[in-house]
């Protein structure tokens, strides 16, 4: 990964170089996940909250004060697709049932889940 991103940071600054009206803006790459999470409907997640990160080589824990400061409650070196290879492995779902690959199937359930969470906000409302 770092390879990556120092490949970016070079090319933003080589761009900067033949356009200096262009800025380069730095950003953390973990904080730019996080605040993803702000881009939602108006006011579905404001300062104070958790954040759940599950990245390429390690999974975080962080609670989120405001922008810019952060409290890594919990990190372990397990990266998200080893987590979801786990998952499979415990045959939570069946092997015969399974015909799309293990994190389909998650992003499939976290979609249901966010579908049934809306439903009920809504009944809630009325």
């Amino acid at each position: 990964m770092t390879p990556c991103l120092r490949a970016g940071v070079q090319f933003a600054s080589s761009v900067q170089q033949v356009n200096p009206a262009v800025p380069v803006v730095p950003v953390h790459h973990i904080e730019a996940h996080i605040l993803a999470a702000l881009f939602g409907p108006p006011h579905a997640l404001h300062f104070p909250f958790l954040a759940v990160v599950l990245s390429g080589g390690h999974s975080q824990i962080v609670l989120c004060h405001k922008l810019g400061l952060y409290t890594v409650l919990s990190t372990i070196t397990l990266s998200a697709v080893d987590a979801i290879k786990y998952i499979h492995s415990i045959r939570l779902v069946p092997a015969a049932v399974v015909t799309e690959s293990p994190g389909s199937i998650l992003e499939r359930c976290a979609t249901a889940y966010n579908d049934l969470q809306s439903k009920c906000a809504k009944e809630l409302a009325e």
